[in-house]
Parts: structure tokens; sequence; C-alpha cells
């Protein structure tokens, strides 16, 4: 037996299935001998996180087309000792990227844009920098533009202030200067969907959170999956996001960032298994949208790039992988599909320690199998630029310690160790 298996809170690697039919999140009891030896495999590599007093996950294993087991482990809220159910609701931090990629197809479907349009097209308010910024440039993080966190963060920010939309796009539109000209080099930059959120927008006069719900989360039936535009709303059967501390601790991480495109996407595991079938069956967006989401990027010099839109391409064991990476301060995130043999993962690992995806990316591998973890893959270039604290393309530069002023206020940059 195979079976794929969806997860939100620590990765792991379960068997695998075949595509068959669409997903159904109603979760079944095993009905075999067979089935039920999986579901002790699966609870097995869980047994770690299955206390109260630990954050956890919730996973879902699919097979056939349809949920065969679910089951959640650990604490969704270590301070009132909730639990994590198959309901539970995660913040999925970098894996939202997919889901902007996915709102930009659908409008290039509808005939409304075209990859290869000139950004400014829409946003005239960004910087002419003499060089044509394309939104497929955008999609495949080889537009030069910098990326806003550690704008943010030179600018004095703490990630824990309160975050939104306008306050970055007033330092994005401030930029005279990229890294690097568009399309000369691959560098991970968040700043790139948050203009696509913003493009979205402008080209259908909608939100990124209103689009994506209308053309996404309703058709597919993801009716557990928004995007959060204000950290302030109330999530009913949300999980809280912890770091482990040196002694083994926890500590409660705040995410206070009210911003669409490169983040704020919440889910459950239900729901990602719809949104995976839908790679199979084509039911949004149709199955030639579906690949030409996946196709790898090209730099002006014609090398092929991993990335694709808001997905990364790779191989394991000579399968076909499509997945992404995320993470928010401290927690991992892991969104994987193997095709042929079908995987999706969207995992958070507060175990994990500070660099863990910079130093799996310097190994150059597909996903890598730790004690059932799955551990995906970070493109080599964005290891190369990211300080051991950096999560998601930012580097942590606290260490300057520098205080600036912005409307009256004052901020001192954390520092670190």
């Amino acid at each position: 037996m195979r079976a794929r298996i969806v997860a939100a809170a620590v990765a792991v690697l379960c068997l695998l299935a075949p595509h068959v039919g669409g997903a159904q999140t109603e979760a079944t009891p095993p009905a075999t001998p067979v089935e039920g030896l999986m579901a002790h495999a699966v609870d097995q590599l869980f047994a770690r996180w299955a206390r109260p007093d630990s954050p956890g996950a919730s996973i879902a294993v699919i097979q056939s087309g349809k949920v065969i087991y679910s089951q959640g482990y650990g604490a969704a809220n270590l301070e009132y000792g909730v639990p994590n159910t198959p309901a539970t609701v995660f913040h999925l931090a970098s894996v939202s990227k997919q889901f902007t990629a996915f709102a930009i197809y659908l409008l290039a479907q509808d005939g409304k844009l075209s990859l290869d349009d000139d950004v400014r097209k829409y946003l005239p308010k960004l910087h002419d920098f003499g060089k044509v910024i394309t939104i497929r440039q955008l999609l495949h993080h080889t537009s030069g533009v910098r990326d806003q966190w550690n704008l943010l963060a030179l600018a004095g920010w703490r990630l824990d202030d309160e975050i939104t939309d306008d306050d970055v796009t007033h330092l994005l539109f401030q930029q005279t200067e990229l890294n690097f000209a568009p399309g000369d080099q691959f560098l991970y930059s968040n700043s790139g969907y948050t203009l696509l959120a913003m493009v979205v927008k402008q080209v259908s006069a909608k939100t990124l959170p209103e689009f994506a719900k209308e053309r996404i989360f309703d058709p597919l039936g993801m009716a557990h999956t928004h995007f959060q535009d204000n950290y302030g709303i109330v999530v009913k059967d949300r999980a809280y996001s912890y770091a482990r501390q040196p002694d083994g601790n926890y500590r409660y991480v705040a995410l206070t960032y009210s911003t669409v495109g490169p983040s704020n996407l919440f889910s459950t595991v239900g729901d990602l298994a719809r949104w995976d079938e839908n790679f199979y069956t084509g039911e949004v967006g149709g199955p030639a949208l579906l690949a030409q989401m996946q196709e790898k990027g090209k730099l002006n010099n014609g090398k092929e790039i991993d990335y694709a839109s808001g997905l990364t391409i790779g191989k394991y064991r000579g399968l076909r992988t499509v997945e992404h990476a995320g993470g928010e301060r401290a927690p991992g995130l892991r969104h994987v599909a193997e095709q042929g043999r079908r995987r999706q993962v969207a995992g958070r690992d507060e175990h994990r320690h500070p660099g863990a995806d910079r130093h799996a990316g310097q190994q150059g591998r597909g996903p890598v199998l730790q004690l059932g973890l799955v551990r995906g893959r970070l493109a080599p270039d964005i290891a190369r630029h990211r300080a051991p604290r950096d999560v998601d393309g930012r580097r942590d530069v606290g260490r300057c310690r520098r205080q600036v002023s912005r409307s009256g206020r004052r901020k001192r940059l954390p520092r670190t160790a």
C-alpha cells in the first residue's frame, strides 16, 4: 500500500500513494491490517511530539484521493493545554507564496495581464530603475528587488512590531537601486511577492485575500483557509508558534504581520489535501496553468534555476519533487509533493536549531530523511546569502544595535549572540 501525507506542524515521511480521484478530507479509520500498521508507523514517527507539554503536528494520510488517516499530536497552545487535531489551523509562512503565484496565473489566464509585463505597468509608483522588471522575474526571485525584511530591519524596525502592507510598500517605493540587473541572478526576495499581491489588487480590483477566497479557496472547498491582512483577527482553532530554548523550554513567538503575498496564509491539513489534489485534477485553473506554474525560471544567460513560481523543483531518489520551505521567526515549514509517488507536507519544526535550513541548502540535496523528518532543501543561492538566524531570506542584522527614528518612535534592533 502506498499513501501520501499532508502534515502541519512537524514535517514527516510516510508511505506514498499514486493519484486516483479527488481528495476527500474526512478521516476514515484504517480498514485493513496493512493500514493499521501504517497508522502505527506514523504515530511512532510523531511519538516525540505527542505530549501535552510540546508543540506538535496535525497530519492527514491520503490514499487513492481519500484521507485514510488523520491525527493530531502535541499542543496547539501550551498555555491552555489545547491539543492539535486534524482541524487545527496553522500559519503557513512562505508556503503562502504558491497561492499568490496561482492568483497571478489565474489573472494571466483571464487575459488581464502577461507574465512578461513590466510590473510598473500596474505599479507606477515603483521606482524606474532604468531596466524592466517583469512579473515573471518577481515570481522567480530574479528581479533584483531588495528583500523587505532586510529593509525593515535596517530602517530600525523590530520584527515583533505590527508590520502592514503600507509599511512595506512605503519602503519598497523609496528604493532607487536594485541588488542586480533583473534576470542576472537568483536571490530570494519576499518583496517580489508583496508586489505581486499589489498587482492582483490593481488588476482584479480585489485584495489578495478577497481574490484568493473567491477564485481558489471557495471553489476547492478550502473552508478553513484564508490570507490574513490584520494580525489581530481571531482565528478559530489556531495553533500558536513556539521556539525551543537552550534549556529545553519553549518561548511563545508572536506573529504580528499584517501583510499578505509572501506569507500570512492560514490553513489546515484537510484543506491542504484539497489543494494538493488540484495539482492532479486541475479542477481550478486547469492542467496547463498548473504545468506552467511548475516551470523553472531562467536567468538572462540561459541558466535554469530550481525555483519556479512559489515552488522549488528538485529530485529525491529519482523522483521529481515540488516543494516550498517557510518559517516565521523560529519555526520551519515544508510543503512537498513528489511526482509519481505523491506526497504533500507542510510541517512546523520547533525543534530545529537556528540555521538548519541553511545547512540543508549547502548540502545541495533534496528532502533529507532524518529520524522520520522530511528536511526540504533551500536553493544554494538562498543559503549563501543567509545569516545563521535568518528565516525566509531575512538576514539578522541585530548585531548593529543601531537606533533610528520612525514617526517619532525610537527603535532598537534586537541584539543577537
